[in-house]
């Protein structure tokens, strides 16, 4: 991925480290000048060698300033795992310093860490101040979807015991004007049920802000009484559009449904769904479907 976007940033941190921590004024020539150039021109190697020749300020400031530029020079260099240690040591140091949580990101996406990238690619399009940084981060993380091949999901929860078949509560009940007294037996609860949840996504690219994608969700509700057992399967087949950082997705999709262990429904159909991140921590999304059920 091209990283000139952030040395900009590495270059102005460097200078005013060389500025305000190194001895004296900034003097044509000095280590951190020559590293800050090497940056924005591109030559990581001779940016790496520079930067580590050279000693580490000792205040968080400019230490911070120096792990930043040292990381975006191991990451223009070919050494991802390198950055990434470097750029988490500048941030453990300065937690707002945008520009490097953006190359760590990158960093992460350079060694195969899909979900460590978006989380940090997200944060920093939260911190972003202007329109220009955010279009930056936007398409890193367009980038990030288009790159993925496989994603999953698993969820479990544990349901309490419920009245889910209806039955009556009474304790008599009266046919033909006699009474009649009900035993347990014949007032079946759930009993207590385990709930599994899961997603299987692949994904094949068409073009720039096109690919195919193909869903398979399971819901699977198990309980101590298994007549009232419930599995959902569906399944989804169609392109996938990227709409800013959020996705619209079409195609057909089919469902099969057991109840009780015996099959209960099948149904097809067309969907659409949209999903929309907001802000960090939260995702929006909706799923139309018009679907055709046999019984």
């Amino acid at each position: 991925m091209p990283q000139r976007s952030v040395f900009v940033l590495a270059l102005g941190l460097v200078m005013a480290a060389a500025s305000d921590r190194y001895a004296g004024a900034v003097q044509p020539g000095s280590q951190l000048v020559l590293a800050g150039a090497a940056l924005t021109e591109g030559r990581w190697t001779d940016a790496v060698t520079i930067l580590r020749g050279s000693p580490m300020p000792s205040d968080d400031e400019g230490a911070a300033a120096y792990l930043f530029a040292l990381g975006l020079a191991e990451l223009g260099a070919g050494n991802p795992r390198a950055a990434v240690e470097l750029l988490e040591e500048t941030l453990e140091r300065r937690p707002g310093l945008n520009g490097a949580r953006v190359a760590l990101g990158r960093a992460y996406a350079a060694i195969g860490d899909a979900e460590r990238s978006d989380m940090q690619l997200r944060r920093a399009l939260a911190g972003a101040t202007d329109g220009a940084r955010q279009r930056i981060v936007e398409n890193d993380l367009a980038r990030l979807r288009a790159e993925r091949r496989l994603t999953g999901t698993l969820s479990f929860a544990v349901v309490p015991d419920s009245n889910v078949g209806a039955r009556t509560s009474a304790s008599t009940i009266l046919i033909d004007g006699i009474p009649f007294r009900l035993d347990e037996a014949a007032k079946p609860r759930s009993g207590l049920g385990l709930l599994a949840t899961g997603g299987l996504n692949a994904y094949a690219p068409i073009q720039d802000g096109v690919r195919l994608s193909a869903a398979l969700g399971v819901y699977y509700l198990n309980y101590e009484n298994n007549q009232y057992d419930d599995l959902i399967t569906r399944l989804r087949f169609g392109p996938e559009f990227t709409l800013g950082q959020g996705s619209v997705a079409v195609g057909p999709v089919a469902y099969r449904r057991w109840f009780g262990a015996k099959e209960f429904s099948t149904s097809t159909g067309l969907g659409v769904e949209i999903y929309q991140p907001a802000g960090r921590n939260f995702l929006f999304g909706g799923i139309l479907e018009i679907l055709s059920t046999i019984h």
